[in-house]
């Protein structure tokens, strides 16, 4: 016996642009259909490959999905074109650096301008920076770490450099009332469900788990971190809901 259709199996035949349409407008819905869409393609353990997927979501489908979900494209309009309309409204450039490196990076501290022993800038923005007659650090990252240019809580305003002005006081997110909510819950949903998975993963490498099949962090996990840094670098806007989301404080933005 056939199991019956579901309203994710109807929202589902859909496709993303259609679906995401009726999804906005009702958050409860959306809610659930991100928590059954997250569970398929991005198991929690003990596997962490999904299994028997829908025709809808085989072949990287996920990405579109959450793509389509966190913004509002107008009819005919793709994700990608709604965020390019989006940052030409309200600005491409981040105004926080926040760069990521890794071991061996050579960063810079600024006794001037940083506001404890710990803050720390990329090469790219000492450069444009007013350093040079600083009393200032050059040194090799042993751990890695982030370059807290822009951000007044780690560098004094005065030392940002021409790329990375920080913050407005007065900021007011751009975006519409319904598209902000959906872009936050869908954002938020991604977070708490990739948070989870990377829990049990490394739990289940510390429970010595630790064999060829996990010495690796699984695909499924791998491409929604690789979503959420595609959605941190759409823009000012789109870092600030995702900063928001982690918080889950949606007053933040």
């Amino acid at each position: 016996m056939e199991s019956p259709i579901t309203e994710f199996d109807r929202l589902l035949a859909l496709g993303p642009a259609l679906a995401s349409e009726h999804l906005r407008s009702d958050l409860g819905l959306l809610k659930q259909f991100l928590a059954r869409l997250l569970g398929l393609c991005c198991p929690t353990g003990p596997d962490w490959q999904p299994l028997e997927l829908p025709a809808a979501l085989r072949g990287g489908g996920i990405s579109e999905w959450v793509l389509c979900l966190a913004t509002s494209p107008s009819s005919g309009e793709t994700p990608e074109e709604y965020i390019k309309r989006v940052q030409e409204a309200y600005g491409h450039m981040s105004k926080v650096c926040g760069r990521i490196w890794g071991k061996g990076y050579v960063a810079y501290r600024c006794r001037t301008c940083g506001m404890s022993p710990c803050s720390a800038i990329c090469h790219e923005c000492f450069e444009k920076g007013p350093h040079r007659n600083h009393n200032f650090l050059m040194y090799r990252s042993v751990a890695g770490g982030c370059c807290d240019c822009g951000d007044p809580g780690a560098w004094k305003p005065a030392g940002f450099c021409c790329d990375h002005k920080g913050p407005t006081t007065s900021f007011h997110l751009p975006l519409p009332t319904e598209e902000l909510l959906s872009t936050f819950t869908t954002v938020s949903a991604v977070l708490e469900h990739v948070t989870l998975a990377l829990r049990n993963f490394y739990q289940s490498i510390a429970q010595g788990d630790d064999d060829e099949q996990h010495a690796r962090l699984p695909a499924p996990i791998r491409e929604l971190l690789q979503l959420l840094q595609r959605i941190c670098v759409a823009g000012d806007v789109y870092r600030r809901i995702v900063c928001a989301a982690a918080l889950q404080d949606i007053g933040g933005i």
